[in-house]
């Protein structure tokens, strides 16, 4: 039956959206992966997680950083055909799976330098994406994030990483599989414990990504009026050369330095001191991905 109420999502502003619907986007990135094992508090990332039964994290969760620079991003739904590269970096953690395995990536917060990709991925699909200065080159990165303390603008760096020229072995593009990964990591002497953890973590990226979609409710901002346990899958297509990195390093600087977003303090066990954390694992590569809308796991209000 009929009320004549707007069923439609008609996006903003209504008569004029600003991109498409998110029906199919299609991305091609450069990544840049590194899984940190050590020095992490799990303890803060637990916390750090919505409250839901189906959503813990695995007692042995790595903190993963990816780097993507994604060259081409275009949505099919897009009103102008618009494509619109940007610079990502994400931190994420993996939740507890089936078995004691690990189970999906949850995005801990994505630091983004389009405020087009900002807006659509926060509006669409709730992913916590956050305006940011970002910076990817051939052997370091950095984010920055600009904040106005006292109406006076000023730009903290937020975190950098450094690494080295890539290992001389290659996984070659038809070989991104897990006993592959593992055939590669051995050949390059990597310890055996890392390489059976690394061997579920290897392509965690690449699967399941859950995600918490709210919408405020407009009487109290501080309580959700609908909320929404999300799962992506992105698929994959022509992706490049593995490359495993050397000596992949992360800095944070101390919390006197940048007060805004702490994740030494945070998440890394820096107790406020600008610290440096060695990755277990990283490695570089490339591939074509295309996004559709993720499936709704539960719903509630």
């Amino acid at each position: 039956m009929d009320d004549g109420k707007t069923r439609e999502f008609l996006g903003l502003p209504l008569w004029k959206p600003l991109y498409g619907f998110g029906d199919t986007v299609l991305l091609r990135a450069k990544m840049t992966n590194a899984m940190f094992l050590h020095g992490i508090d799990r303890r803060a990332l637990a916390g750090a997680l919505p409250r839901h039964p189906r959503v813990r994290l695995h007692p042995l969760s790595p903190i993963l950083v990816v780097q993507s620079d994604f060259v081409h991003c275009a949505d099919n739904g897009d009103p102008d055909a618009n494509d619109y590269p940007y610079r990502e970096v994400m931190l994420a953690c993996l939740l507890d799976g089936v078995a004691g395995l690990f189970g999906p990536m949850w995005p801990l917060a994505l630091f983004l330098d389009s405020p087009i990709a900002t807006a659509a991925g926060r509006e669409f699909h709730g992913f916590p994406k956050v305006p940011a200065k970002l910076s990817i080159g051939d052997s370091t990165a950095e984010v920055a994030f600009e904040s106005w303390p006292g109406g006076q603008p000023r730009v903290r760096r937020v975190l950098s990483t450094r690494w080295s020229e890539p290992h001389e072995l290659v996984v070659r593009a038809t070989s991104l599989a897990k006993g592959a990964v593992a055939t590669f990591l051995r050949a390059a002497r990597v310890d055996a414990d890392m390489i059976d953890a690394f061997e579920q973590l290897a392509l965690a990226p690449l699967g399941e990504v859950w995600n918490l979609h709210q919408v405020p409710d407009l009487a109290n901002p501080r309580r959700a009026t609908l909320a929404q346990l999300t799962r992506f899958k992105p698929r994959l297509a022509e992706p490049s050369g593995l490359q495993l990195l050397r000596d992949f390093t992360l800095n944070l600087p101390s919390t006197d330095e940048e007060p805004v977003w702490e994740l030494g303090r945070r998440f890394f066990e820096s107790k406020g001191k600008g610290i440096e954390r060695r990755a277990a694992v990283s490695f570089a590569w490339e591939a074509t991905m295309r996004v559709s809308g993720g499936d709704v796991i539960d719903e509630w209000r």
